[in-house]
This record gives structure tokens, sequence and C-alpha cells, in this order.
């Protein structure tokens, strides 16, 4: 069936190119794309005409600069114009949103539209690769929620960038993009309200190119329009009695996304005219000013702001994010937004390095660690099915292990899986029942407090935290540097 696709073009011509090129190698070929040229200046819009010559599958069309939501608009009032030319669905039976310096992997299309075929689905989500300025890989992937995308996941915050999910274009009706800086997240929340939901599939489709100076890096202005959002959503949903909304939940949600933009603003390279490092405890103590985090929560910020905000792979070998990673601790730590009343600078430091050390590692090496040493038809139970849940079941079926997630869920999971060869799914009771049934147990969310109490009791118990701990410990060369008393002041300091 037909994918139409809109590009919105703004200054882009270094990329364009590239980026409609990944669209023309798909193995699904039933597409058409509406690129509109939202007021370019450079050499873009060229580049698309000459395109255009050679494949009738791809328009443009012009308009004065009026951002993304704008330009995206443009878009599907062009593909319904299409409809109303050409008959229904002419403009696509689905519609898929592609950045002039994203990239679609060669199968994206194919595997999107075929679950799309087969299921009720109103959209899919799928896991992207990061890409620097030359198109390079950086980091390392990042994988859909396990449930897939719901008003529940994105009132925790955005769950996908845009080009990292397609939906039926019938679910969209009359719903548009509004004027903000984050206007795709608002458009999914009011979609998610309505009760539209994204089916995941595991497995990175699609390439997001971090850029230096991209309107994503506006960390103030950003996270507001991320607030708003968010506390909307939650507003609504209060007014409808929905669980989850308002009270801790929304505290929780606001301190982890403050805490995120703070530290990208903090770890800039070009800092702003009050300082980096203040205008980081600036956006916190103006958003979040009771909050307080765990070294490990801030050590998974630091990792992921490095890559978003300075584009730079923090365990790439070099070791210059390391002295504003330290300072930015260093600063936290003065203004107590660290958990307990750390006097330990050093100590601090090292935990904090440790969860940029454990957010750092490849997933399949954890998963891998974790059934190390089982032999083939071993049975293995596995509490939670979320994303590393997914990535051990998988690593344990290619051994040719039996598997059994266990998943409060468990009904809910089986629906939301796209994958023939699923595993069984049970209620974690049974684990506690049948405690010596397993050659194996493991606890995969990160967030296993709770897990690690519940199921104390059951023999050869190994969790994901304790293996991305393990592994970490060997894979962070950079950690003397981050830990250094003589790197940067201490957490004491004035």
């Amino acid at each position: 069936m037909r994918v139409g696709v809109i590009i919105p073009l703004h200054q882009s011509g270094a990329t364009v190119a590239e980026t409609i090129g990944s669209l023309r190698a798909q193995t699904h070929d039933d597409w058409r794309c509406v690129v509109v040229d939202d007021g370019s200046t450079d050499a873009g819009p060229w580049i698309v005409r000459r395109i255009i010559e050679d494949d009738p599958r791809i328009s443009m069309v012009s308009q004065p600069n009026r951002g993304l939501w704008g330009a995206r608009n443009r878009g599907l009032d062009e593909l319904d114009a299409l409809d109303a030319a050409h008959g229904a669905e002419a403009g696509g039976r689905y519609v898929h949103f592609l950045d002039a310096d994203d990239l679609v992997l060669r199968s994206a299309y194919e595997r999107m539209v075929g679950v799309l075929e087969r299921t009720d689905a109103d959209g899919v989500c799928v896991g992207y690769e990061l890409r620097d300025e030359c198109g390079d890989p950086i980091g390392r992937p990042l994988t859909p929620p396990a449930m897939g995308v719901t008003i529940e996941e994105l009132r925790r915050g955005n769950r996908m960038v845009p080009h990292s999910q397609m939906l039926r274009r019938g679910v969209l009706g009359a719903a548009r993009f509004v004027e903000s800086r984050c206007e795709d997240y608002d458009l999914w929340v009011r979609l998610a309200e309505q009760g539209v939901r994204w089916r995941a599939i595991d497995a990175v489709l699609v390439a997001y190119r971090l850029r230096q100076g991209s309107i994503s890096k506006r960390s103030r202005e950003m996270l507001e329009a991320h607030v708003a959002v968010l506390s909307r959503t939650h507003r609504r949903g209060l007014g409808r009695n929905e669980i989850g909304c308002g009270g801790d939940d929304l505290r929780i949600a606001l301190d982890s996304l403050t805490l995120n933009y703070a530290t990208m603003a903090a770890l800039m390279d070009v800092p702003s005219p009050s300082g980096a490092l203040a205008e980081g405890v600036s956006i916190l103590r103006d958003h979040v000013p009771n909050a307080s985090f765990a070294p490990d929560a801030i050590g998974r910020t630091i990792y992921w702001a490095t890559l978003f905000g300075r584009c730079q792979d923090p365990t790439d070998g070099s070791l210059d994010w390391t002295p504003a990673a330290r300072a930015w601790i260093d600063a936290l730590g003065r203004e107590g937004f660290i958990d307990g009343a750390p006097s330990d600078p050093q100590g601090v430091r090292a935990e904090v390095g440790g969860g940029i050390a454990r957010q750092a590692i490849d997933p399949t090496r954890i998963g891998a660690r974790l059934l190390d040493g089982l032999t083939f038809g071993s049975t293995v139970a596995l509490v939670g099915y979320g994303a590393n849940g997914r990535v051990v079941a998988s690593i344990a079926r290619e051994r040719g292990l039996r598997v059994v997630i266990c998943d409060d869920r468990a009904r809910r999971v089986r629906g939301a899986v796209d994958d023939a060869d699923a595993p069984i799914i049970v209620d974690p009771r049974i684990v506690l029942e049948q405690r010596g049934a397993w050659d194996r147990v493991g606890i995969t969310p990160e967030g296993d407090g709770r897990l690690r109490v519940r199921f104390a009791t059951v023999p050869r118990l190994v969790t994901w935290n304790d293996v991305a701990r393990e592994l970490g410990e060997a894979d962070a060369p950079w950690r003397g540097a981050l830990v250094d008393e003589a790197g940067g002041a201490g957490l004491g300091a004035a």
C-alpha cells in the first residue's frame, strides 16, 4: 500500500540528496513524496528539482518560511489534494514524516507497512540510530518502548522522533501540527488522547542526524515547549479521572525532562551569555528547585546530553567532554540537586561515571553476558518484557534456550508483541511458585529495586543492572579523567 512521505526543506542542501536517496532505495517502492520548500535560500530546491526529473514519485511545493509545523501541514494538505484529484489513497494510505537531514534504512517501509497491513495498529514506531554530521553512526541506537507508544508512555515524555513512526492517514483526520518547538510531540499526545496507539517494531529502521546548532538544542526554549505539552495532557487526563495524571506522575516526568535539558545546556560547546554551567543550574532552579537526582540518573543524562548536545560519543576515546561533565556534576552537588548530602566529590563523580558507562554499553552485550553458561535447551525466566527483556529473549532464542517471560502486564504484552516466535508470557507469580524450575532467572528492568526484593528467594537470579555494572567497570578508560580531583572544584567549593 502507498506511503505518503512529507519532507520539509529549509537550508538542507548539504543533506537532502542523501535523504531522498535513502527513500528511493526502499524495498517497498509504493510511495509518493512531497517536498515542501520552506523558504530555502541555499541549493536545496535546485537539488530536489534535479532529482524530480528522474523520479515522478517526488514533487515539490514552495512557501515562505513557516517552520517545521507549517511545512508538515502543507505537506498533509498536498496529500489530501492528491486524493481529491486522483482518487482515495492517491496520496497514500499511510503517512511518514521525514526531515531533510535524516534517513530511512532500506527495509524500513517494507517492515512498517507490513505490520500496519496485517494488524489493526493505528501506527508503528521503530528504533533509530544516531548519525553525526558526516552521516557516520555515533553512540548506540535507541529502541522503541517494548509495549509500543500510548498516552501513558507519552505522559512521561516524548518517545519518538518524527520519522521513527508511521501513521494511518485516516487516524489523523483534521488534526494538524501547531506552532511549537515540539510540534511533533504535541500532535502525538493529542492523537494518543483520542486512543491512537503505535505498535512497536523491535528493529532499528531509521537514522537521526545530529547537527551542531540544530533547533532541538535550544535547551530552555525546548524545555518550556515540552513542559507546556506535558502539563496540558496531565490536566486533561485529570479532568477525565485517568490514572497516571498529575501529582507525583507529573512531577517525576518534569524532573527528568528538566534534568535532560539543563544538562544539555551545561555541556554545550558554545556557552550561553551567562555561561553554560550557570544556564544549566538556572534551568533547574527555575523549573524544579526542589528536585534531587540519583548519581546513576545523572550519569545516564550526561551520556545522552553529550550525544545530542555536543554531537559527540562519550566513549569514542576522546576526553574533551570530561571537564564540562565534571564541572556539571560538582555544580549539581553544590546546588543540592544530588541525592543525599555528598561530601566526597570524587566518590560522587565515580558513581555518576558508572551511570555513564552502563548507559553506553551495547544492550546486546549485556543480554549475551546475562545468558552466558547456559546450554542448549536450558530454561530461562525473564522478569519484565521491556526493551531489555526483548534483547535478552532474542539472544536466548538464537542460542536454543527455552524462554518464559514473566510480566505483570502479561495480557497487554501478548497483544503488543509483533513476533511470530514470541516467547511464552506468564504472570510473574509463576516464577515464585516454581522457583526451582529455572536454569536462570533474569531481572531485566533497570529500575529493579522492588523486583530484587520480590524475587530475592529465587535461586540462580541475575539482574541486568549487575551485568551492566560489571561490563561498565571494564569499559570506561575515561573514568579517571572524569573523577580526578585535579580536574575541577569539589562539591563543597564556593
